[in-house]
């Protein structure tokens, strides 16, 4: 962004947003976290919500414009398990380096802002849209059964992100593992979900 105050400022804000939501964050509260004056907020982001609204456009912008090609129709079967795969370790790893977006979403689920109502609503949201369409695609050119629900598909794939950085730690615990966080860890689960959705858990 070409300024450190600018940065501390969004660095401070991503953390504390992320752990306590919109409504449970001051400004006083991130300029203390940034160690920044409480001035610097209206000077380089017009107050709380515009810098709120920067945390969360920042992290989707150059990634939406990535799954658009990525996600374009599948032309075979081949061609759809590849453009899946890249896709699920494109979104995977974005979703690690951009945790506190993700923690500050789901915040949003269950205290509103108008301003995470407006982002989701340009941004966040055409992702599980994207998905979907390249699913449906898939599904009237024959490439996946007629049975398939694409809707279901996007929830289970996006769903196992999410959980996996929500509970990572109890996840941790439980399997033994190094969690979401861990490149290799990722690059398994990925490999594990692309066996399940072509039919990899049927004994040959």
């Amino acid at each position: 962004m070409g300024h450190p105050t600018k940065e501390s400022l969004v660095q401070a804000a991503l953390k504390l947003f992320g752990r306590y939501g919109f409504h449970g964050v001051s400004v006083r509260q991130i300029s203390h976290e940034a160690k920044c004056n409480l001035a610097s907020i209206s000077y380089h982001f017009r107050g709380k919500d515009e810098l709120y609204r920067h945390c969360m456009e920042d992290c989707m912008l150059q990634e939406t414009e990535r799954f658009e090609q990525i996600l374009a129709p599948a032309r075979s079967r081949e061609d759809f398990e590849a453009k899946l795969h890249l896709f699920l370790h494109q979104f995977y790893d974005h979703m690690v380096t951009k945790a506190d977006v993700v923690r500050m979403v789901m915040h949003e689920m269950h205290d509103p802002s108008p301003v995470g109502e407006e982002v989701l609503e340009k941004l966040h949201r055409k992702i599980p849209a994207l998905l979907m369409s390249f699913v449906e695609a898939a599904t009237k050119q024959g490439i996946l059964r007629s049975s398939i629900e694409a809707k279901t598909i996007v929830d289970i794939i996006l769903s196992i992100c999410t959980s996996q950085i929500l509970f990572e730690e109890h996840i941790k615990k439980i399997h033994g593992s190094e969690g979401i966080s861990d490149s290799s860890y990722r690059t398994h689960l990925v490999d594990q979900i692309m066996l399940v959705m072509s039919g990899g858990i049927y004994a040959r």
